[in-house]
């Protein structure tokens, strides 16, 4: 893993902690916030020994990896989180586990504002 520093530019290699819950995994979105911290969106499943569908253990879910840890930061379910100021971001939520789109939000201090369906990715200028 690379943990790179926004504002000076400078990076370094290190290892990654674990996310939690093992199982089955998906990284469904994996960026960098503007501190230079390393974010993921992650869903968990666990299978039965005896087969059939998985069980979800974990929805999608924000979480930031924070000296070698990874924490939670939105418990989801989501599909996509950006910042977009010092108190705001962006947020593709409402979907059900397995969904490819979902409904973009503008939140400002915990309060969304609806923006658009059926969104599936979220791109900002960095």
């Amino acid at each position: 893993m690379v943990e790179a520093d926004a504002a000076t530019g400078a990076s370094r290699t290190g290892p990654v902690g674990e996310l939690p819950d093992g199982g089955g995994s998906t990284v469904r979105d994996l960026w960098y916030d503007p501190e230079g911290r390393l974010n993921a969106i992650y869903a968990a499943w666990a299978c039965a020994a005896s087969g059939g569908d998985p069980t979800p253990v974990r929805p999608a879910s924000h979480w930031r990896l924070d000296g070698g840890r990874w924490v939670l930061v939105d418990a989801g379910p989501l599909l996509a989180s950006r910042p977009i100021g010092e108190a705001a971001r962006l947020v593709v939520a409402g979907l059900d586990e397995g969904a490819r789109s979902g409904t973009l939000h503008v939140e400002v201090d915990n309060r969304r504002t609806e923006v658009a369906t059926e969104v599936s990715a979220i791109a900002v200028a960095g």
